[in-house]
């Protein structure tokens, strides 16, 4: 059945304003630009509501339900495969409105469409013939009728005036999109430049300004969500993993920020790593464009925000970070490993992995650190077992010790301001070689510009890093006492089998220099620091302290011989 015998209307013939009367309607709401949300004072929601309001009266209409498809573009179809247009093509697919009168209300077609007529015809035909009547703003009715008969030319004029204004459109944003660009490159060059009005969505932790301040900027700091972004890297380099802070965040009520996620109030791990990985939480800006269905860099970095995190608390995070991503081995079901990349054999020298087979003894599942090339392929002669549950808290408090007993610091300030000034040298030679090279590029070597562009922003992004470590030594984040008193705090609950303990651990442990092997005794010593110690147990402890106690007391004996 069509919407004909739906309508009761025989033969197929133009709908009237008397046909709709009382008929049931959904009207459909849709903007391209986060810009013109309402939250950022867009007005277009409101004048398709207008529009809505004054259609659902004239043609006393049952408003059932609107859909709304924000951000959404329309000239590259995104709203019919991911939004509420998807939704309810789907409906009319499955036969939703074949029984009852059902009214599409839009503002005007540019609302559903904005591609070509080859590519509209069929979605439109097939909402058509599914039920669907669609009326727009000026009280035009389009159904099978209208659209074969002589209003068609009108219908296919404003198909053609919408994809022809979604082009000029397009070519408006790709030219601002050039000159902000070059404007970018110029303060890129020249730090006293001004910063271009940057378009788009705000970074959830700044609020946009009306116009640029005194500082050049455009933005300030949001005071909630800016406490709540020190938060996320206070935890991250506390060592919490990023699971760890959404479950925190979303247990403790703490709000999101604006795009930060889609389903609100809710906090998402993913999200988490995302913001710790932004460089913007520094005040850093860089250009991108879509390519192949790709974002894409398409320009340098340039300071274009208010710094909402300092440098020593974003390196510390970051460090943190750049660790997990090292954590190799396997974790095991209930106790993670700590000692990944650190535990070697003595007699060949290979990888030790944590072995975890066996029965249980007094109720302890065993865990031994053996050569990884004796348990796989047996082209090491050392099955040597050492007992972690016995062994795991001495290495920890001899890496602690050891590390401690050298204090150290993250970076070597005067180093890194000479590294910064050499780069900056490099920076202003590799720029007169990519203005001498310009001219004389052709198309066959136009990949030579690509290559030195590429270096060029490549030393520019490690001059901003070096900056940054240059702030946090001079800041005085670079000491590591407060880590290893951390770490000390850990041991507990680690030891006890706390799973998130002993993770934060393998986070923190991953970024410390030390090296652990075993010894011909069946003990383990630690090297860290430039200096070595053997962690021994307790009870190997005692039986140490007896064998030199009876040494020191034989050497006693023999002295007073005759």
């Amino acid at each position: 059945m069509n919407y004909h015998s739906a309508f009761n209307d025989g033969p197929r013939r133009r709908l009237t304003r008397d046909d709709l009367l009382g008929s049931v309607s959904i009207s459909y709401l849709r903007f391209s630009s986060s810009g013109q949300d309402p939250k950022r004072g867009g007005s277009t929601i409101d004048r398709q509501v207008e529009v809505r309001d004054d259609l659902v009266d004239y043609f006393q209409l049952k408003l059932d339900r609107t859909l709304e498809d924000r951000a959404l573009s329309a000239s590259k179809g995104h709203h019919r495969k991911r939004g509420n247009l998807a939704v309810l093509l789907e409906a009319s697919r499955r036969g939703d409105f074949l029984h009852t009168r059902t009214v599409l209300i839009i503002e005007a077609m540019d609302r559903l469409f904005r591609e070509g007529i080859i590519d509209v015809m069929p979605i439109l035909s097939e909402m058509i013939k599914m039920g669907l009547v669609i009326v727009t703003g000026d009280r035009t009715i389009w159904c099978e009728a209208s659209i074969n008969g002589s209003e068609n030319h009108k219908l296919i004029a404003e198909i053609n005036a919408a994809k022809l204004y979604a082009e000029r459109l397009a070519e408006f944003a790709r030219g601002a999109h050039k000159k902000r660009r070059s404007r970018i490159v110029a303060v890129a060059e020249d730090q006293s430049a001004a910063i271009p009005e940057l378009n788009g969505r705000s970074p959830g932790w700044l609020i946009k300004r009306d116009k640029i301040g005194a500082d050049g900027l455009w933005h300030d700091l949001h005071p909630e969500h800016s406490a709540t972004l020190r938060c996320i890297f206070e935890m991250c380099a506390a060592g919490d993993p990023v699971k760890q802070i959404a479950a925190t965040f979303n247990r403790e009520g703490v709000p999101t920020m604006p795009w930060t996620s889609r389903v609100e109030g809710e906090w998402r791990a993913a999200r988490v790593g995302a913001i710790l990985r932004d460089r913007k939480t520094l005040g850093f800006y860089r250009p991108m464009q879509w390519q192949d269905g790709k974002r894409v860099y398409v320009g340098p970095e340039v300071k274009a925000y208010p710094q909402a995190i300092d440098a020593g608390l974003w390196l510390a995070a970051k460090n943190v970070l750049d660790g997990r991503t090292m954590l190799i081995g396997r974790k095991g079901v209930d106790v993670p490993m700590l000692f990944s990349r650190h535990a070697f054999c003595r007699t060949c020298g290979a990888a030790m992995r944590c072995e975890t087979g066996g029965r249980p003894k007094q109720g302890v599942k065993p865990r031994n650190l053996v050569c990884a090339r004796y348990l796989e392929s047996r082209t090491c002669t050392d099955g040597q077992r050492y007992d972690l549950n016995h062994f795991e808290v001495p290495i920890l408090y001899s890496i602690i010790e050891l590390t401690g007993l050298v204090p150290k610091t993250i970076t070597d300030e005067g180093r890194l301001v000479g590294d910064l000034a050499a780069l900056q040298v490099e920076i202003e030679r590799q720029k007169e070689t990519l203005r001498d090279l310009a001219p004389s590029i052709r198309p066959s070597t136009a990949f030579l510009l690509d290559e030195a562009t590429d270096r060029l922003e490549a030393m520019q992004k490690r001059a901003n890093e070096l900056e940054l470590e240059i702030e946090a030594a001079t800041a005085g984040n670079s000491s590591l006492k407060d880590t290893f008193e951390f770490l000390r705090s850990l041991v507990g609950p680690a030891s006890r089998g706390d799973v998130e303990a002993r993770e934060r651990l393998r986070s923190l442990l991953i970024k410390i220099p030390y090296r652990i092997t075993g010894t011909p005794t069946g003990g383990i010593a630690v090297e860290a620091g430039g200096q070595s110690r053997d962690a021994l147990p307790e009870a190997m402890e005692r039986d140490a302290i007896a064998m030199a106690d009876e040494h020191h007391h034989g050497d006693a004996d023999a002295d007073e011989l005759p």
